[in-house]
């Protein structure tokens, strides 16, 4: 957020820096009430959405306080276990996934212009703090080989999560087991669901893949929680003078509180926080 100074100025770029505090804590809070559906459903329902909310916050929180390096390592390797267990979750829900038809005419079209939307404010907030993992990158290094490689990893890795979730929600239609598995424990129902039917060690193995890919989750809200102190110190000189952990630190706790708070209404907060980032990044990315 610092380069946006060159392109805003000072002052609107402080206001910048801010939004992007916001999208931070709101991407830590998407991240992990989503991670907490799963835990919620690992548990069988019996450890409160909440107490899954905090363990996972803290969890989150922990792990960006090891600071640049340690935060580099895990999300260096993490991909690698959890690739081929989004595999095997989407080998055992294939066989209910269904190819539903399409409507046609203008309602469809808005629908289909908006559902892009939602996947572009997914995609592009990565943007505003993508600088903050690079900083120890060599000045030699090839424009093209990383953008190559950080367009490849990111493109590749949305689009295959956003094809199985999508793929997932197919299972719902007509089906009452999955519909309720959905309405019970959200995402973590429908994983849950995948597993059922094959036998008492399929369902404990599907705990485990479960339990994998709920630490997932911790990966992708690391970056949001180490960055929004970053963003913070940007917002002006002010402060600059308030130590870094102190704003993560209070980023975590106006997360987890607003996660925990939230956490009934999962499905709608997501929807619209992710058109709210499509629209005010999306230009800004353009003029800066």
């Amino acid at each position: 957020m610092t380069l946006s100074r060159y392109a805003f100025g000072l002052i609107p770029g402080g206001f910048l820096a801010f939004i992007n505090v916001l999208t931070c804590i709101g991407w830590s809070m998407v991240n992990t009430m989503a991670g907490a559906e799963v835990f919620y459903s690992l548990t069988d329902t019996k450890c409160p959405l909440a107490v899954c909310i905090l363990i996972l916050a803290i969890g989150s929180f922990v792990i960006s306080f090891l600071g640049y390096k340690w935060i580099h390592l895990y999300e260096r390797y993490s991909w690698l276990v959890m690739y081929p267990f989004f595999a095997i979750l989407a080998g055992f829900g294939a066989s209910h996934m269904q190819n539903l038809p399409m409507a046609s005419g203008k309602t469809e079209m808005a629908d289909v212009m908006s559902f892009g939307a939602t996947c572009l404010g997914y995609a592009v907030t990565w943007g505003p703090f993508s600088a903050d993992y690079s900083v120890y990158m060599k000045e030699d290094m090839s424009v093209a080989r990383l953008f190559n490689w950080t367009y490849v990893s990111l493109v590749s890795a949305q689009i295959l999560i956003m094809w199985l979730g999508a793929a997932f929600m197919t299972c719902v239609a007509g089906n009452a087991d999955w519909q309720a598995a959905f309405d019970t424990a959200g995402a973590g129902g429908l994983m849950n669901e995948a597993f059922q039917g094959h036998g008492a060690g399929v369902n404990g193995f599907g705990k485990f893949v479960q339990l994998v890919l709920v630490l997932s989750t911790i990966a992708v809200t690391i970056p949001n929680v180490y960055s929004m102190g970053l963003s913070m110190q940007n917002v002006g000189l002010w402060a600059i003078k308030v130590p870094r952990f102190i704003w993560t630190t209070i980023g975590f706790i106006i997360f987890t509180v607003a996660a925990i708070a939230g956490r009934e209404h999962f499905a709608s907060i997501l929807e619209n926080f992710l058109n709210c980032l499509a629209y005010w990044y999306n230009p800004v990315s353009r003029l800066g």
